[in-house]
């Protein structure tokens, strides 16, 4: 069985980008007036940002559908199948681009093209 190429339930025709890096342990460190030193707390793993394009060929109407649709997963926890297909879970989608539309015009349609970032949450 194929798997397509998506963005949550929405599905795009090409999906690229770098994979997101791998989780890391964080660290963060304070200062107290008065104190000497620093103090620092293990705050567990993170740092794992991506920054997906999505890729949408088809009719206009349809193009800006999907288009739509992808703009108002912000904000949401999603499952993104890139054109490997390689499967990143947990995807915590932070913020959408404007999409970009043009003429598709070997195919008469339009292509529409849309960034999408977040970070995988553990």
């Amino acid at each position: 069985m194929a798997i397509s190429p998506r963005i949550g339930n929405i599905l795009v025709d090409i999906v690229k980008g770098g994979p997101p890096a791998d989780l890391k342990q964080r660290v963060t460190t304070w200062q107290r007036l008065g104190l000497n030193g620093y103090g620092a707390q293990l705050v567990g793993s993170g740092n794992s940002h991506f920054n997906f394009q999505a890729i949408v060929f088809g009719p206009l109407v349809g193009v800006q559908s999907r288009m739509n649709l992808i703009q108002q997963s912000a904000g949401t926890i999603v499952t993104v199948c890139d054109s490997w297909p390689l499967i990143y879970n947990n995807c915590l989608i932070v913020s959408v681009s404007k999409p970009t539309l043009s003429p598709d015009r070997p195919n008469g349609g339009a292509r529409g093209q849309i960034s999408v970032r977040g970070v995988i949450i553990a």
